[in-house]
């Protein structure tokens, strides 16, 4: 009888009152073996505020530190006095530590980038490795505040330019130090810049999991640098991560080089990683010999220039959506042309509208929306029923322009957003482009499309074709994701750099410390992907696609070894001149 009246009265406080952490505290009791009456009468305490129980997990920590890292101390503060009862900021201080990112002070330095690598790849930050994998160094630059700051850590002013701080002795030994650093910043013949923008390098694995960036350089910039010096900086970079204890050795090597579409950027890897033709009798020279038309310059340890897909994606979206056009079977196909034809497709001309804005080019579900409306123009019955709806002859030419139009964008759109894709068929779709855009790229030049667009087009495919022979070498039963090229996972890093408290803008001391928290986040994000809800505008569809396409959502089968170099390559070719 009292053990049912227990039972009653338990049922009874859970039902009434709010109590913090109930799971934990009834687990507790368990454990010491209490009884039923024991247990209610901690229940009771509990919900007086007179007992709290501790004993958290390892999710409860990771949640707590979110919480912090996202919302801010008070929001910390209020979850770990609500029912949620999460760790406080001092508990997560103790179990979960952040890696140290170094900044350069002056011009990035070997031991500077040899230290981040070891704070971030080394046994503390990574006590029991993963497999080795290769990766991708990943470059772009985050705008930051024109100021300078103090480190206490090494005694220095940061937040200077790279191109002239090397002049001066940024250490804080005396106020006349302090001056002369003012007088070089403000004096009458200034001689040093703030930096108005900090480049930031970071390794990225080509992974199925663990795949978060790892910043290995901040290094402050006025933008007065040429691209000779910052090849210098990718050639810094490659050499430190290859003989670090904790870089290639440990992780894995690094395989290509991923920017965004700058122009300083694509001159400097073009210098630094067209240097050499690749080495005759290698493993990796007899997988990629036979490919005809393949360009073998390479960089030191064989690595490639890459481009980013998505911005790739925005580019072509912006060259549709201006006045000028594309030249393609001697046709102009531009803005007005094209509405047209999505009009014929039944689309509302509010929707049109909206896809060919010039005014928005950075919104990737807008670009990866409106290449896959020129797609679909392919398949448009020339001669409906409805006369009022049937072609002309002047739109039937364009029709036909469009529909090759639509063959190129297929072929290199489709494999990155199909996830039901296998690594062959992306490659072999991939090979279509390339010889499809190389013809018309040489028929039209600049009138089809940029020289600019075109160099980093034929970069992915290149990077793709020496890395997937790269993995085949390394693990050839390893998943390669194509997804993973570029430097999209550095943007991600730099939106939670933003988004991480109410102080959108950084400079470099609070960028470096950022970057470091963003890394965490990642990796929390990757490990509770429930979680995250991801950005936007770095998304490839907006309602009509999945939230996110990643390598956890690839169902296709993307095993490195599954693809035949020789015999995909020759079988894309077949088919873009079936397609011409």
């Amino acid at each position: 009888v009292r053990r049912l009246n227990d039972y009653k009265r338990f049922t009874m406080a859970v039902g009434t009152f709010d109590i913090a952490r109930l799971k934990q505290l009834v687990a507790q009791g368990l454990k010491r073996g209490a009884s039923a009456h024991t247990i209610l009468d901690k229940m009771r305490d509990a919900a007086d505020g007179l007992y709290k129980p501790r004993g958290y997990t390892t999710h409860d920590a990771e949640m707590a530190y979110l919480a912090k890292a996202l919302g801010g101390p008070r929001l910390l503060f209020m979850l770990n006095h609500s029912l949620a009862g999460l760790p406080s900021a001092r508990t997560i201080r103790k179990h979960m530590q952040v890696p140290e990112l170094r900044p350069s002070v002056s011009q990035p330095t070997t031991a500077e980038i040899g230290a981040n690598i070891t704070s971030f790849c080394g046994p503390l930050a990574v006590p029991e490795p993963l497999p080795r994998s290769g990766h991708t160094l990943v470059i772009d630059g985050i705008a930051q505040e024109s100021k300078a700051r103090y480190d206490a850590t090494s005694n220095q002013v940061l937040g200077l330019c790279r191109e002239h701080s090397h002049m001066l002795d940024l250490r804080v030994l005396s106020v006349e130090a302090v001056k002369a650093i003012a007088a070089a910043l403000h004096g009458d013949s200034p001689c040093c810049h703030y930096g108005s923008e900090a480049t930031v390098a970071a390794m990225a694995p080509f992974r199925k999991d663990h795949y978060t960036i790892i910043p290995i350089m901040v290094s402050p910039t006025c933008k007065a640098e040429t691209a000779e010096e910052l090849a210098e900086h990718i050639l810094m970079i490659l050499r430190t991560w290859h003989e670090s204890e904790d870089g290639e050795r440990r992780h894995g090597p690094c395989w290509s080089v991923g920017t965004d579409g700058d122009a300083k950027f694509r001159t400097a890897k073009f210098r630094a990683l067209t240097s050499k033709t690749l080495e005759r009798g290698t493993p990796l020279h007899a997988k990629l010999v036979w490919l005809r038309g393949l360009n073998l310059q390479v960089g030191p340890y064989d690595v490639t220039a890459d481009a980013d897909p998505k911005h790739i994606f925005k580019r072509f979206n912006t060259l549709l959506c201006h006045k000028d056009g594309i030249l393609v079977l001697d046709t102009v196909i531009n803005r007005d042309v094209l509405a047209g034809h999505l009009a014929k497709q039944g689309m509302s001309s509010e929707k049109i509208v909206g896809l060919l804005d010039p005014n928005d080019p950075q919104n990737v579900p807008r670009a990866v929306q409106l290449l896959r409306s020129v797609i679909a123009i392919k398949h448009i019955n020339l001669q409906p029923e409805s006369s009022a709806s049937r072609y002309r002859p002047d739109e039937e030419k364009e029709h036909r322009a469009l529909s090759l139009l639509a063959e190129v964008y297929n072929t290199l759109l489709t494999p990155f957003i199909t996830i039901s894709m296998s690594l062959r068929d992306q490659f072999r779709q991939l090979i279509v482009y390339a010889h499809l855009a190389f013809y018309l790229y040489r028929k039209y030049r600049t009138a089809f499309m940029t020289s600019q667009l075109y160099h980093d087009t034929q970069h992915v495919i290149k990077s793709l074709t020496f890395n997937i022979a790269k993995q085949q070498l390394l693990e050839d039963t390893a998943p390669f994701y194509i997804i993973q090229l570029g430097q999209d996972r550095l943007e991600v890093a730099f939106a939670d750099v933003r988004t991480q408290d109410h102080a959108s803008n950084v400079d470099t001391l609070s960028l470096t410390r950022k970057l470091g928290t963003g890394c965490m986040i990642s990796n929390l994000n990757l490990k509770h992907p429930s979680w995250n809800r991801g950005h936007r505008r770095l998304k490839f569809f907006e309602n009509d696609g999945p939230d996110h396409i990643n390598p956890a959502s690839w169902t296709g089968d993307v095993t490195a070894g599954s693809v035949s170099l020789q015999w995909d390559w020759a079988h894309g070719y077949s088919q873009a001149v079936d397609i011409l």
